[in-house]
């Protein structure tokens, strides 16, 4: 059946088949590898570039735009810099294009829009969601829904920060170069495509937020691969933290926490040293986190210069702002997208901001999505309202307190359902919950200074829970915090 469209991974009756099909036979998106066309891989904006400038004739191109994230001989190079001449696709400012950046839906809009020649579009009916529309993209979106290229989604949303994937932007290029022909666009399925784009929230962000149980991984939002299982370093002195740091890295783990507010960032620097120096791990093989305290919001640039040479690293894969301080956390999240351009960090993200509006608040003034929120989350306290919000933004929940936290530990473990599901696979309680949360979609970072709890806490892949047992624990849910920061 795939053999009908010449790509092994495009079925004839999919929905995207026939733009997936013209899109190639016109010269505008081949196959990935092979015969594959990879419908599901989010399209980023050296992508859509390349594509667009091929649907442009691929015209010469004079001058250099000079992005430090665009390599010279990159099959996108000349792309790019058609893109940004034309001011198609502009820069993130500091040299920086953003080419891995996956592309959203209100950013198709205003990319195709510009393509277009910025035409005027009457203002049709809002959207459930259109103050979640950036003010940049409000008339480009207008355009799309009169043109028929992009609509809403689950019930006149927009998404605006739904990812877009191969197959969605090949559905978009379709409609739009081919329109006032006699084209029949796809008509509503059980896929649950967008009704007028091939767009679904929900199908365009949760291939990037499913979790690799056997590599223990997941892919985030920016496409760098991130560790579902770490090891915490919260209250944790420096001597403390280096040895709990080398112990998890000895174990197996490579996903490391930690704060400048903790105090321990040198620690963990020292850890990390050791178990690289004892050649039990390479730099590349560790995904370290630290946090910006709400006190260095104001001078974000120096905050970050701070945690490197704390750490002794020359990047950090993630850092995040650790509490919601509107006023000052806009001004110190862009300083970490700037630090993004210049290599220092890798990616960033967000930590207890606990509502919709709040972190969308932050989300509508970035230019990079956040890969990560990291919120208190434990069977009590499921944050399940929260992690569907960030379907549409591609961004993974990560879980402090995965145990529960202080106070509460030992009440999660003396669970009658807990305990039960524990003595039924031979396991302990707190393997249960780390195991829940890493089939629940959560991140979990376990804080210890204990060798052996270190080593019991990793022994989670060699199980699995069952639905029934993921369904006993979902019914735990009080929706109750056990901090009140």
């Amino acid at each position: 059946m795939a053999a009908d469209t010449g790509f092994s991974d495009v079925p004839a009756e999919a929905w995207y088949a026939e733009a997936a099909v013209w899109c190639r036979d016109h010269g505008m998106m081949s196959g990935t590898s092979g015969n594959t066309f990879s419908p599901s891989a989010v399209m980023t904006r050296a992508m859509l570039a390349a594509v667009l400038y091929r649907a442009a004739g691929s015209p010469a191109v004079t001058g250099n735009a000079d992005f430090s994230d665009v390599p010279a001989d990159a099959y996108y190079n000349r792309a790019v810099n058609w893109a940004s001449a034309n001011r198609i696709i502009s820069g993130y400012g500091s040299r920086l294009f953003g080419s891995n950046a996956p592309v959203t839906r209100e950013q198709a809009a205003a990319i195709l829009w510009r393509y277009d020649g910025s035409p005027a579009a009457e203002r049709g009916t809002d959207f459930a969601d259109e103050s979640s529309i950036a003010s940049y993209a409000g008339q480009a979106v207008d355009w799309v829904r009169a043109e028929g290229i992009i609509s809403g989604v689950d019930g006149n949303r927009f998404v605006p920060r739904g990812q877009a994937t191969r197959a969605q932007v090949a559905v978009i290029l379709h409609r739009y170069l081919t329109r006032g022909t006699a084209v029949t666009p796809p008509a509503d399925n059980a896929q649950s495509e967008d009704t007028a784009s091939g767009i679904s929230s929900q199908d365009s962000v949760s291939r990037s937020t499913d979790f690799d149980l056997e590599k223990g991984t997941v892919t985030l939002n920016n496409g760098i691969e991130m560790p579902i299982l770490g090891i915490g370093t919260y209250t944790l002195s420096s001597e403390q933290a280096e040895n709990s740091v080398y112990w998890a890295l000895r174990d197996g783990y490579r996903l490391i926490d930690t704060a400048r507010i903790y105090g321990n960032e040198e620690g963990v620097g020292r850890g990390i040293r050791r178990a690289i120096d004892e050649g039990l791990v390479t730099r590349g093989e560790i995904f370290v986190t630290t946090k910006m305290w709400t006190s260095d919001y104001e001078n974000g640039a120096a905050a970050i210069d701070a945690s490197l040479r704390r750490l002794g690293l020359d990047y950090i894969d993630l850092m995040i702002l650790h509490h919601s301080q509107p006023g000052s956390d806009v001004g110190a999240y862009q300083a970490m997208e700037q630090a993004v351009s210049e290599g220092k960090l890798r990616s960033i993200g967000l930590s207890n901001y606990y509502t919709a509006a709040d972190f969308d608040r932050l989300v509508n003034a970035a230019a990079i999505p956040p890969a990560l929120l990291q919120n208190e989350t434990h069977p009590h306290y499921q944050s399940t309202a929260m992690k569907e919000h960030l379907k549409q933004y591609g961004t993974v929940l990560e879980s402090w307190y995965p145990l529960g936290g202080r106070g509460h530990t030992q009440e999660l473990f003396n669970d009658s359902t807990i305990s039960s599901i524990a003595a039924a696979h031979g396991k302990t309680p707190a393997q249960v919950l780390l195991r829940w949360h890493l089939q629940a979609g959560n991140i979990a970072i376990p804080g210890s200074s204990s060798e052996a709890h270190i080593q019991e806490n990793f022994e989670i892949f060699d199980f699995a829970l069952t639905d029934a047992e993921m369904q006993r624990i979902a019914a735990m849910d009080q929706n109750r915090r056990h901090s009140s920061y």
